[in-house]
Order: C-alpha cells, then sequence, then structure tokens
C-alpha cells in the first residue's frame, strides 16, 4: 500500500504512477474541435461504403488449389482495377 509521504518502494525517487492530466483549452479551440467532430461525422455519414458477403467459397478451398488467400485477394483488386481502368 502507499502512504502519504509518498514511499512507494521505488528507490529512485520517479513517481510511476498515472495521474490525471488537465488541459485548459482555449474556447477557439474547443469550436475548432467541435467543428472538425461535426464536418467528419457529416463525412462518415455521406460515405457509400458497403460490405460484401461472399459466402461461395472461403479459405478452404482457396488453401486447397493451392493459393495463398493473400494473393488471391491482391489479384481479384488488381483484376477489379483492371476492368475500371483499363490499365
Amino acid at each position: 500500500t502507499l502512504d502519504n509521504n509518498n514511499n512507494n518502494n521505488n528507490n529512485d525517487g520517479l513517481d510511476v504512477f498515472p495521474k490525471k492530466l488537465i488541459f485548459d483549452y482555449s474556447d477557439k479551440i474547443y469550436n475548432t474541435i467541435f467543428f472538425a467532430e461535426t464536418a467528419l461525422g457529416d463525412e462518415i455519414a455521406a460515405s457509400d461504403t458497403v460490405v460484401l458477403e461472399f459466402s461461395n467459397f472461403g479459405k478452404t478451398l482457396i488453401v486447397s488449389n493451392q493459393l495463398s488467400p493473400d494473393a488471391l485477394v491482391q489479384m481479384s483488386i488488381i483484376l477489379a482495377y483492371y476492368r475500371l481502368y483499363g490499365k
């Protein structure tokens, strides 16, 4: 246990216990953070990210055909890029 005299069994005198940090910001900084947070929320809400769950085959089929799952994903990305941009 610790007492109020900082006798914490630490012989080098360093206080290694966590302390709560209190930051004092100006109103301008608080407003800037608020507007940045709001802008980020708007961007997230406006994104058209869709997740496609493909369940026709998985890692077992890929590995049984002596392919690397990572290589298959990389080749899929390259093929998609080629089909989109023809390069």
